[in-house]
């Protein structure tokens, strides 16, 4: 799988209304089948979208580092209350603590410090669920 995530390129795709408002942020192989998941999910923003602005990385890791500075930095209307971010549930604390720091986390959980620095915003649910797993259920996400 690593040797297939190599070859892959992620795209962080950024959704614009007509007025380039930044609507929604995020991460794909396809932006476009993505769009078209958002589409069928009855996104509350995709009435309003107008632009599509795609940029590739080489590496998920880079892309998930790249759609959470965005999401930060820019303030999209809808990643606000997005299911994809941490809610209290598992936080930055949570893990540091767990670990005893934060370098034993990055080298237990094999995740970049700046990934790990990142998450004191909220830590992805897909992050979560590793956490999770990790720790045999001690930390648990609960969606």
């Amino acid at each position: 799988m690593a040797n297939r995530e190599r070859q892959m390129r992620y795209e962080l795709y950024r959704h614009y209304d007509e007025n380039s408002v930044l609507l929604y942020v995020g991460i794909s192989y396809s932006a476009f089948l993505r769009l078209r998941n958002h589409k069928n999910a009855s996104a509350k923003w995709f009435d309003k979208l107008s632009t599509i602005k795609v940029d590739h990385y080489p590496s998920k890791r880079s892309a998930e580092i790249a759609e959470l500075k965005a999401i930060k930095d820019e303030n999209p209307l809808y990643n606000r209350n997005s299911k994809a971010f941490g809610d209290g549930k598992i936080t930055y604390e949570d893990v540091v603590k767990f670990f005893g720091s934060q370098a034993n986390a990055v080298r237990i959980l094999r995740i970049p410090q700046t990934t790990i620095s990142a998450w004191r915003r909220g830590i992805p649910i897909w992050h979560q669920k590793q956490i999770e797993s990790f720790t045999y259920g001690k930390l648990k996400c609960q969606k």
